[in-house]
Formats: structure tokens, sequence, C-alpha cells
């Protein structure tokens, strides 16, 4: 399917801008299912320096410096996006979790290597033993992973309550778990 998108964002300033700088992530990412034919970004006023690289991540990233004062500025993306159906696997025929996990420790594939920053801990989500022993219900020894993935987030679906006052970014896993 071919997706035509524009995205403006403006910003209104109550007094003149001399010198702005800015990061924007305005270019869709190509992948296996999304290409991107074309893409523009228009900026007024018109940035003195621009700059694009990839980040960490892999998405599209454009650097602009508007260096003329300035109390509007509007940036605007304009795609044309090829997105295909994506091929979903038999959640059946997927490998048994734990050599999915074994893959992590040992395996250094980039798409493996990618995955393995997300199994330590951070500052907001610490591993813990109630936390695995909720988990350890879906993930029943030799299960495949998707499987077991698709009834852990099932069963979050039905055993949590969405609650958009409930959490701030700085909530710990430990206490939203706690809240349900």
């Amino acid at each position: 399917m071919l997706y035509r998108i524009t995205h403006t964002t403006t910003y209104h300033y109550t007094e003149p801008v001399s010198l702005c700088q800015n990061l924007a992530h305005l270019t869709p990412r190509n992948t296996p299912t999304q290409h991107c034919r074309h893409s523009e970004l228009s900026i007024a006023p018109e940035p003195a320096v621009v700059s694009d690289r990839i980040d960490y991540f892999g998405n599209c990233a454009t650097f602009f410096t508007v260096q003329e004062p300035h109390r509007e500025l509007v940036a605007t993306a304009s795609h044309l996006v090829d997105v295909a159906r994506p091929v979903v696997p038999d959640p059946t025929a997927t490998l048994p979790w734990e050599q999915v996990a074994e893959r992590l420790t040992a395996d250094l594939a980039r798409d493996v290597l990618d995955a393995s920053q997300f199994v330590c801990d951070s500052r907001n989500a610490r591993r813990s033993d109630e936390l695995a022993d909720y988990a350890r219900i879906s993930f029943a020894t030799g299960r495949p992973i998707l499987e077991a993935t698709i009834d852990l987030a099932a069963r979050i679906h039905h055993e949590f309550q969405y609650d958009p006052t409930a959490t701030t970014v700085a909530t710990s896993l430990d206490e939203m778990f706690a809240q349900r």
C-alpha cells in the first residue's frame, strides 16, 4: 500500500528567537516491510545548517539551526511510503524461549546484539522475583517464544487496567506492577 504523508509542526514564540537548534525525527525509516520512496523536509525560516544522520536506533534524524530572528518556526515533512503487509510467523513454530535467551548471551549476530541491550536492568525496570514469577506462568519450559510472549501480553491486557494518570515516566516497574 502506498501512503502519502504530510506532517506540519509549528512553533509560535512570544518574543523573537535569535537562534534555535533542533533535532527532528520526521523521516520514515526503511524496514523489511516499509520503503520510503520520497522524503522532503521544508523548514521556515530557512535553516543556516542542516545535517542528516541515523541515530542509535536506526531512525533518521535531522539536525538544523535557524540563525536569524523569528517568531514562528514551521517544519513540514512530506513523504511517499510504500508499506507491505508483514509476514507474521506461526507463534508455535518459533524457537523455545530458553534457546532465544541463550542466544542473547552467546550470539554476536547484529539482530541478537540489538536485542541484548534490553536484558539489562535500568533505573525504572529492574528484575525481581515477583516479576519473574508472573512471567513464568506464560514461559513454561520449552514453550515457543512468540507463543509465550503473546500469552504474557494477553494476560497483562486482561489483568491490568489502563489509567493514564496512574503513572509517570518516573514510575518504577515494581510500582506499576503493584498498582496493576
